[in-house]
Parts: structure tokens; sequence; C-alpha cells
């Protein structure tokens, strides 16, 4: 993988935004690169609200560091017919990357953990409690039960730490750190 090692411009080839099977292809374009930040950073709060995120991709750009790139999602103009087993059932329409919206840029100066999960191997668990939609933070998990158990971290080392997880098409991400996000939105460049 083959990532440029500062945070502007960073370019996201076609091998870097393939890490399955979860964008229409045809909607992206064979290079998105970032070009400039929008304004100041955001605060991961202020994105709390957002549904229907695309997971673009990661980069630790130094040892323990993550960047996660995000999109949001548009619903297409044009219907399609759903068939299922031969059976058609009606319009539907698809959800693809908005290539229109700038990418979203979440970077960890460090973490404690981070997992990348397939979205359909997942399912709804009433144990966990958090607050947002898309883009969360928790304060009762699995993946904090995890890590409390996995590993040493504690509120003493390295000092109090989240659990971040966001839901998206296809893929589920969770990252527990004691260092607070930074956000960015990016221009796309294609």
């Amino acid at each position: 993988m083959k990532v440029a090692q500062t945070p502007t411009p960073l370019a996201l080839d076609k091998s870097y935004l393939g890490l399955g099977c979860f964008v229409n292809t045809e909607t992206l374009s064979e290079t998105v690169a970032i070009i400039s930040t929008k304004g100041d950073s955001m605060k991961y709060e202020d994105l709390m609200d957002f549904k229907n995120i695309f997971f673009l991709g990661l980069n630790e750009p130094s040892c323990n560091s993550l960047s996660l790139f995000f999109s949001r999602s548009k619903v297409s103009d044009i219907p399609e017919p759903l068939i299922i087993n031969g059976k058609n059932l009606g319009d539907s329409y698809s959800v693809n990357v908005d290539e229109a919206s700038p990418v979203i840029q979440i970077d960890f100066e460090s973490y404690i953990g981070y997992s990348v999960l397939n979205e359909s191997y997942t399912s709804w668990d009433e144990y966990q409690v958090f607050a947002g939609k898309s883009f969360r933070i928790y304060s009762k998990s699995r993946y904090l039960d995890f890590i409390s158990i996995g590993t040493f971290a504690s509120e003493d080392y390295p000092g109090p730490f989240k659990h971040y997880g966001v839901v998206c098409y296809d893929h589920i991400i969770d990252v527990v750190s004691s260092s607070c996000p930074i956000i960015k939105e990016a221009e796309r460049s294609i």
C-alpha cells in the first residue's frame, strides 16, 4: 500500500480504496486526491448526526497512529429492478459514494486498538450503549470489554480513553484511543 506520509496532499489510489467490494467502483474515479482542508478542524461530536456513510480506507501514517477516510452517500435518481431468486420485487435505487461531497478524514495521534469488521457479520446488540448515528461514542461496548480484558490499558496508563465507532455501509469501524480524534474535510480532486 503506497500512501504519502504527510497529512495533505494525500493521494488515495485505487488499490488503497480497494479494501473490499464496498463501493461501486464505477462511481469512483481512478484517483481521489485530498488537495486542501476546508477551514478549521471539526470535533467528532460534529459528525454524530451523520448517517449513510461509506468507509474509503485507512492508513497508519506513523507507528501506532491512525487515519481513517469516509464519504457521504447519495441515492441514485435512476430506478433499477430489484430481482431476487428470479422474482422482480419492483424498483430500487442504488446508494453510492457521493463524489461531490468532501472526504471526511479522522486522525488519531495514538490508539489502544482498532478493528474493521464486515458489516454483514454484525447484529444489533442491546448490551452496547452509545450516542450518535453513524459516528458514535460508546460508553459501554463489547469492544471496550475486549480492550479491558486483552490489554493493560487503564485510566492510569495511557489515561482516560474512549471508544469511537463508525457504522458504515459494508463496514463497522471501532477505535479505542486516549487521544481526541482530529477531524478534517478535504476536497476531492478528480
